[in-house]
Formats: C-alpha cells, sequence, structure tokens
C-alpha cells in the first residue's frame, strides 16, 4: 500500500527538474585490472563500499553537469597471516549527465566523466609495518541508471558506473623503507560500480 501511495502522487507534481542538483550515492564496487604491472588490484582489494557525493546543475531538464567525490571502504586482499591490513581509495572528478525524459515518473540517464583517484594501502604486525599509496588519471568514467519520482524534487534508482585509470605516482613509508616518485611499470585498472543514487532538486 506504500509504494502504491508512492506512485499515486499527481503527475502535476513532476515539473521536470532545473538548477542545483545534489545527489547521494550508496554502492558496492569491483575493481579489475592492476596496480602496477606486476602487482593485480585484487591482491590489494576485493571490493568496498563507497560513499559517493554528486553536487552541479541542470542546465536544462535533459543536461547536468557537476562534480563528485567519493570515499571507498576496502576490503582486504591478500595479507599475511596475523598481520593488520587496510586500504581505501578517494575519487574525486566532473561528469555530464544526459536524462532522456526527465518531465516524467520514469528518467533514464547516462553519463561521461574524468577524474583522478587516490589508492591507499598498508600492512602492519603490531609497531612495525609499511604503508602505500598510488594516484592517477581517472580517463574515463561511463555511468548510466533510471531515476524514479518519489516526491517532488526528489528522484530515486539504480545506477550502474564503470572507470577506467591508470595510477602513475606513488609514495611508501615503513620498515622497508621510503621512496616516492613516478611508477614505472604502469598498468590500468577498472572499478565497476554498482548502487543507488537519490537526487534532490532544491
Amino acid at each position: 500500500m506504500a509504494v502504491a501511495a508512492l506512485l499515486a502522487f499527481p503527475i502535476a507534481a513532476m515539473a521536470a527538474p532545473t538548477g542545483l542538483e545534489i545527489a547521494v550515492r550508496s554502492a558496492y564496487a569491483v575493481p579489475l585490472g592492476d596496480v602496477v604491472s606486476d602487482l593485480g588490484i585484487r591482491d590489494v582489494t576485493t571490493g568496498g563500499i563507497p560513499l559517493w557525493i554528486d553536487v552541479g546543475y541542470r542546465f536544462t531538464p535533459k543536461l547536468y553537469a557537476g562534480l563528485y567525490g567519493s570515499y571507498g571502504f576496502l576490503f582486504t586482499g591478500t595479507c599475511g597471516a596475523g598481520d593488520d591490513c587496510s586500504q581505501h581509495n578517494v575519487r574525486v572528478g566532473g561528469n555530464l549527465q544526459f536524462h532522456l525524459t526527465p518531465d516524467t515518473r520514469f528518467d533514464p540517464w547516462f553519463g561521461i566523466g574524468i577524474g583522478y583517484e587516490w589508492l591507499s594501502y598498508s600492512e602492519f604486525r603490531g609497531a612495525a609495518g609499511q604503508e602505500a599509496m598510488v594516484r592517477g588519471l581517472e580517463s574515463l568514467m561511463l555511468q548510466g541508471g533510471v531515476h524514479v519520482a518519489v516526491a517532488p524534487g526528489l528522484r530515486l534508482g539504480p545506477f550502474a558506473a564503470v572507470s577506467l585509470g591508470t595510477y602513475r605516482d606513488g609514495s611508501t613509508s615503513g620498515i622497508l623503507g621510503a621512496s616516492s616518485g613516478s611508477l614505472t611499470a604502469t598498468s590500468p585498472h577498472l572499478w565497476l560500480t554498482f548502487g543507488l543514487r537519490a537526487a534532490f532538486n532544491p
């Protein structure tokens, strides 16, 4: 009954959105590819839960442009017995979204973006261990989903995204020594992300 009531609000309340748009996403992300050519990304992390925020502007009901940022709580890949391992990543960038039917209850959309990513990981046994961070350009992000109007100014729906990137620089410190600089054995990686997006138009 609650779902039926939600879908029954008047069509007139669903004015096509324009202006400021703020969105939050909750998702699950799966990595593929490499950190560098001799280290697979799944050796570092098997996946994670990113918390993602979008802030942008609907220049027309069909065209959105904005910035995004996410913090990923990552699951451990390979970790030595008795060691304490942790990982996280941060992504920021910009994206365009194109909405097909913004003045209806169900609005399919697709988008393209570019950004930058930092991946940090550490492995410790007691006070002794090593920390490392790599970073690089996220050269292409493709995404798409469906917005469902659930109240005036609020749309909610599933989305999927795939991003292609390459880590170009890094740093490390700990019991094995410290260093920083450009990575010489670069290799691409992907993040496949699936989740829900809630968009607010104040």
